[in-house]
């Protein structure tokens, strides 16, 4: 059996499988189960011989090698993987997956004074805002967790025109109304990664806030 886990972003408690995008980092577990004479065999004394595509492994292969991690390639929609398990010269076993890329996304949160962020519950796309503030706080979907901070930059936007003065890069932003009455306002984010190998990883989320006129 192979079993694989991608190093990318999801929120904390998140019960959810962290998601592949193309040229993030995989990482795979084999559990091999092989018996001789009644008896089986410690998977450290099997030869593990992994396999990228057609491409064999060479520097991830060997005895005792049963995890396997790497990157993915970011101009391909799937990675395939295989897998040849020997003992003693002879192949005991054989298994294949194909992890499939996903498009990475953004969700928003409300950043609360009192409580901290509320991650139990994204915001819908339309909201009203009753009170005179509101924090929103950027949570990416499925971004290689190494560029976290590092090569994802965020471009916000408030009714088509950028917003400058935030510290926005951290994911978090904080909207006051600015007059009374009635109105509707839209903040935009967009994502991108400008890590060289991870730069197809971008995404960009919307949210209509119903309430007077907004300002950052």
């Amino acid at each position: 059996h192979l079993v694989w886990e991608a190093h990318t972003s999801v929120p904390p408690l998140y019960r959810g499988k962290a998601l592949y995008s193309v040229g993030s980092q995989i990482k795979l577990i084999a559990l091999a189960q092989v018996a001789s004479n009644g008896s089986f065999i410690a998977p450290s004394r099997l030869s593990y011989q992994w396999q990228v595509g057609d491409e064999p492994v060479v520097s991830a292969s060997g005895v005792g090698r049963s995890t396997f991690t790497y990157y993915g390639n970011q101009l391909k929609q799937n990675e395939q993987v295989s897998l040849g398990v020997f003992y003693g010269g002879i192949q005991v076993g054989s298994a294949s997956v194909t992890i499939p890329a996903v498009n990475p996304g953004i969700l928003f949160y409300v950043k609360d004074p009192l409580r901290g962020l509320l991650l139990d519950q994204a915001l819908p796309p339309t909201i009203s805002l009753s009170g005179k503030e509101l924090t929103l706080y950027a949570q990416p979907f499925s971004f290689a967790t190494q560029s976290l901070g590092k090569t994802i930059t965020y471009t916000w936007m408030l009714n088509g025109q950028e917003i400058t003065n935030t510290s926005g890069n951290n994911g978090i932003l904080t909207l006051r109304q600015s007059g009374s009455g009635q109105g509707e306002s839209v903040v935009s984010l967009e994502l991108q990664n400008t890590d060289t190998y991870k730069f197809l990883q971008t995404a960009e989320a919307r949210s209509e806030e119903h309430t007077s006129e907004l300002q950052s």
